[in-house]
């Protein structure tokens, strides 16, 4: 019986949770920030969630904690309970305004600092409410154990987001802020930010309604109805359908009414290839995409992410899933890998800065970029890079340049010289691979090399 009343506790909580970030983006509030996105939709479409919020938390506690001689909270408690929620929200939004004028950038620390704090406040509030009171035969220290559980986790995702906060700072030096692959890589990595604060708060719930449960459940409510399990079980799953339901309905007046924010079209884009000569290394791709609802209705693309297939005589060479380059539809010439041959050395190479070298028994091997530097001596990839860097590819020399000057220091060194000036040609500003990319973070790249 106890098991079954937590599992729909967890699951009230989860939906909750996802039902809000189908209907707005994180990070969650009343007021969001910056305030330029606030609208008079977004505002009542946060009201109502926390309203909604707060009766599942009320009801909840009731269910799962409350005996039937415990005080159950009425529906006046409910009214107040949930004007408490609403307030202490608007004072952690005020919170997260105060730190978003000095340092936006860590707008989505702020917030899971804030939404532990509420979850954690709103939990107390209701156990005074309820006038709990822990039990002799409960295991006050697993609770605390779980309760230090709930700070690791919170430190865990802290780091995890200073380490986006330090990604992202990157991609504004590296592009040109207002280029379609910067905003493309933006709002996929708010996408996941966005993601990673649902789960934050998510798990935040149920270590805090975990430890409440293990600490004031009352023994009678443990012990009730055991003798009826094929009906517990029953009313578990009915109850797990209507919180189902419930959010799904709630989710789809509010898309109908109050349509800014919420999720938009969901679809599938991609090429197969379905002739490929033989001997030919080719590309199979498909891409999910995602976007959110704006103001007039408009559809804006907030997640693109690419299955990539590697062809090769019929067979799938390698796979691999990237986010798209950009928030446009990529032209096929720049989705298909591109063929290069020097001095008997077939390489080829893709938008999502991949290589794939041809050796000498007819079949690949692939390198990433980002990994060249850690790759041991070889002599068709050397080759590779420095035909790339001649060409004036600038993702090559960013993570080329250390490999480079490990096995063949006496080709890069001219090139780090000549970045550093930053007086680049066409040939470097021309190169269709570096579109949107900043030359000034080339130059400064360069000048951070030490070659003495």
């Amino acid at each position: 019986m106890k098991t079954s009343k937590y599992i729909v506790s967890i699951i009230a909580f989860t939906l909750t949770n996802f039902m809000y970030f189908v209907w707005q983006p994180y990070s969650k509030g009343i007021i969001i920030f910056p305030i330029a996105d606030n609208s008079v939709s977004t505002i009542i479409s946060n009201i109502l969630y926390f309203v909604v919020y707060s009766l599942i938390v009320v009801l909840t506690f009731n269910y799962s904690l409350c005996g039937e001689k415990e005080k159950r909270i009425s529906k006046k408690g409910m009214v107040f309970t949930s004007l408490g929620f609403i307030g202490m929200r608007l004072v952690l939004d005020g919170i997260k305004g105060l730190v978003y004028l000095y340092f936006a950038d860590y707008i989505y620390v702020v917030n899971d600092i804030c939404s532990a704090i509420f979850f954690a406040v709103s939990f107390l509030f209701i156990i005074k409410f309820n006038k709990l009171q822990p039990y002799k035969e409960n295991k006050g220290m697993l609770s605390i154990l779980f309760f230090v559980l709930a700070v690791v986790t919170l430190l865990v995702f802290i780091i995890f987001n200073i380490f986006d906060v330090i990604d992202k700072n990157h991609m504004g030096l590296k592009y040109y802020t207002n280029s379609d692959i910067f905003l493309s890589k933006m709002r996929y990595s708010n996408f996941i930010s966005e993601i990673k604060s649902m789960l934050a708060e998510t798990i935040f719930q149920v270590i805090f309604f975990g430890a409440c449960y293990l600490y004031f459940i009352n023994p009678s409510v443990k012990e009730e109805a055991q003798y009826n399990k094929s009906r517990t079980v029953s009313k578990t799953i009915v109850r797990i359908m209507l919180i189902v339901f419930g959010c799904f309905a709630l989710s789809t007046l509010k898309a109908g009414f109050l349509t800014e924010g919420t999720i938009g079209n969901v679809y599938t884009t991609g090429a197969i290839t379905n002739h490929i000569a033989p001997n030919k290394l080719d590309v199979n791709y498909k891409t999910l995409r995602i976007s959110r609802r704006r103001q007039g209705n408009k559809q804006e693309e907030v997640f693109n992410k690419s299955t990539v297939e590697f062809m090769f005589n019929s067979s799938i060479l390698h796979s691999e899933t990237v986010a798209n380059i950009s928030g446009v539809e990529v032209p096929r010439e720049l989705i298909a890998v591109t063929q290069y041959e020097v001095d008997g050395i077939e390489f080829h190479v893709d938008a999502n800065d991949l290589i794939a070298i041809r050796n000498d028994n007819n079949y690949f091997r692939f390198y990433k970029l980002k990994e060249l530097k850690n790759q041991e001596y070889n002599e068709k990839l050397v080759a590779c890079c420095e035909y790339m860097i001649t060409g004036g590819t600038f993702s090559f020399f960013e993570y080329g340049y250390e490999y480079l000057l490990k096995h063949d220091p006496e080709f890069i060194k001219p090139f780090i010289s000549y970045y550093s000036e930053g007086d680049f040609s066409e040939v470097e500003l021309g190169n269709p691979y570096n579109v949107g990319i900043n030359p000034i973070y080339m130059k400064k790249l360069a000048q951070s090399v030490n070659i003495d």
